[in-house]
C-alpha cells in the first residue's frame, strides 16, 4: 500500500504541500486526504486559462509547460482538457493505480517514479542544454507522482518580487504559516479577478514582519528567488539570519514613530528599480547606507536607523559611530564658516577615492585649525577610525548622511 504524503526537503515539493494542506485547512501532509487533492486539483483547472495567470506560469515551468504550450496555438479549451487530463493521471498514480512506468525511484523522496521529469514540469529541472541545479547534472531527474502533483502546486504557495519568485525553506511549521500568508493574499486576488501569483507591495517588508516571531529559528530560514524561462534560468539564496533579526527588533522596540519611519524609508527606496536588491544585501551583510542617500538633494530615513543597523549588521562599534559623527560635526562647522554647507556635502559626496576623500579631510582640517577650531579630529583618530584603506566609501557615506541630516535636508 502506498504511503501518504509527506515532507520531502525539496523547497518545491514543499511548499505545493503546503499550499494542499492550507486549502484543506490540515496541519501536516500525512493528514492529506485524496478528497482534499481531488477537490484543490479543481482550483488549477480554473485558473490555468486565465490570461495573467498563464503568464505566471511561463516564468515558472516555461513556455512548454502542458497546458500552454506552443504546441496548443494557444487554444485554451484544449489546453484545459490536456491538464485535467495529466493531472488527474497524476492523482491516479497515487490513489488508483500500482503500475509504475520507469525502473527508478523518485529522487525527491525516494518512492518509485512515474517518469523522468523536466523543468517545464519540475522548476530548474535541467533539460537540453541546461544542467540541473539539483544533483547528478543530467537532464530531467526520476519523480514520482505525488512529488510531481505537489509541484504544481508551487504557483499558489510563492511570491511575486521584481519580476521573480520567492520561496521559503524553513521548517515545517514556519514554511506552512508564510504559504497560508501567501495564499491568503493569492485569495485576496483572486476575489478580485486579479489571476496572478500572490503580490505584496514591499515583499522584504512582508517577509520581516513574518519573521519577527521566529528569532530562535532565524538561522534555518532560507528565502529562494528564481526565475525558470525558456530564455533561462536562475536561482539565489537568501538567509535572513540572527543580524537581520536583531536589526529589526532593535528598530521595533524603538517604538511605533521609528517603525514608521523604517517602513517609509525602505517603500521609498524599493521604488527606485536600482536598488531594489536592498533586501538581498541586508541579507549579505553588506553596507545599505548609500541606499539611504538621494545623491545632491537628501536623505532617507534617520541616523538612528542608520547607527542601527552599522551596529547589528556591519558590526561597526559605538566609539566608530561616535567618532564619524564628531566629524561630520566639525565638517558641518567648517561648511557654515564657509558660507555653503550644501557646497562641501556635495564635494564629499562626490568623491571617487581614498586619496581624494583624505585631501577633503585635510583641507577642513587645515582651515579650521587656521581659524581656531582646533582642526577635525586627532590625527591618531583620524587614521583609526575614519581612513579606512578599505571601508573608507561607507564611512564617506555616514560622514555625507550626518551632515544632511545637520543642514536639516
Amino acid at each position: 500500500m502506498r504511503s501518504t504524503f509527506k515532507e520531502t526537503g525539496n523547497i518545491f515539493v514543499d511548499t505545493g504541500l503546503a499550499v494542499l494542506c492550507t486549502m484543506a485547512n490540515k496541519q501536516s501532509p500525512e493528514e492529506l486526504t485524496k478528497e482534499d487533492v481531488k477537490d484543490a486539483i479543481k482550483l488549477l483547472e480554473i485558473l490555468v486559462n486565465k490570461d495573467e495567470w498563464r503568464r505566471d506560469l511561463r516564468k515558472i515551468f516555461t513556455q512548454l509547460y502542458k497546458p500552454i504550450h506552443p504546441s496548443l496555438k494557444n487554444d485554451h479549451a484544449r489546453g484545459l482538457e490536456v491538464y485535467s487530463k495529466w493531472l488527474n493521471e497524476l492523482y491516479d498514480s497515487i490513489y488508483n493505480s500500482d503500475k509504475i512506468s520507469i525502473d527508478n525511484i523518485c529522487n525527491v523522496c525516494g518512492e518509485p517514479a512515474i517518469t523522468r521529469a523536466y523543468r517545464f514540469i519540475f522548476p530548474l529541472i535541467g533539460a537540453g542544454k541546461f544542467l540541473n541545479f539539483f544533483s547528478f547534472f543530467e537532464r530531467g531527474l526520476p519523480i514520482c507522482g505525488k512529488c510531481l502533483l505537489a509541484v504544481q502546486f508551487l504557483p499558489l504557495g510563492i511570491a511575486k518580487f521584481g519580476g521573480r519568485f520567492v520561496a521559503i525553506s524553513a521548517p515545517w511549521e514556519i514554511r506552512l504559516r508564510f504559504v497560508d500568508m501567501v495564499y491568503k493574499q493569492f485569495n485576496m486576488q483572486f476575489l478580485g479577478k486579479m489571476y496572478t501569483v500572490a503580490e505584496f507591495r514591499s515583499i522584504e517588508q512582508t517577509i520581516y514582519d513574518f519573521l519577527r516571531e521566529y528569532n530562535d529559528e532565524m538561522d534555518n530560514i532560507h528565502f529562494y528567488r528564481f526565475i525558470n524561462m525558456g530564455t533561462g534560468q536562475s536561482i539565489d539564496e537568501y538567509l535572513i539570519g540572527s543580524k537581520v533579526s536583531r536589526f529589526l527588533n532593535r528598530i521595533y522596540d524603538m517604538g511605533y514613530v521609528v517603525e514608521q519611519e523604517w517602513r517609509k524609508a525602505v517603500e521609498t527606496i524599493l521604488a527606485d528599480k536600482k536598488k531594489r536588491d536592498l533586501f538581498g544585501r541586508m541579507c549579505g551583510g553588506y553596507s545599505i547606507v548609500n541606499y539611504f542617500i538621494v545623491r545632491k538633494k537628501g536623505i532617507i530615513g534617520t541616523w538612528k536607523i542608520i547607527e542601527t543597523y552599522q551596529q547589528e549588521i556591519r558590526g561597526m562599534e559605538r566609539e566608530q559611530l561616535d567618532k564619524i559623527i564628531e566629524i561630520a560635526e566639525k565638517i558641518f562647522e567648517y561648511g557654515k564658516m564657509k558660507g555653503n554647507v550644501p557646497k562641501v556635502i556635495r564635494e564629499f559626496e562626490g568623491v571617487r577615492n581614498i586619496s581624494g576623500f583624505r585631501t577633503k579631510l585635510t583641507r577642513a582640517h587645515e582651515y579650521l585649525s587656521k581659524h581656531g577650531s582646533g582642526g577635525l579630529m586627532d590625527l591618531l583618530d583620524l587614521k583609526k577610525y575614519i581612513l579606512d584603506e578599505k571601508g573608507w566609501k561607507e564611512i564617506r557615506d555616514l560622514i555625507v548622511y550626518k551632515l544632511y541630516e545637520l543642514n536639516g535636508v
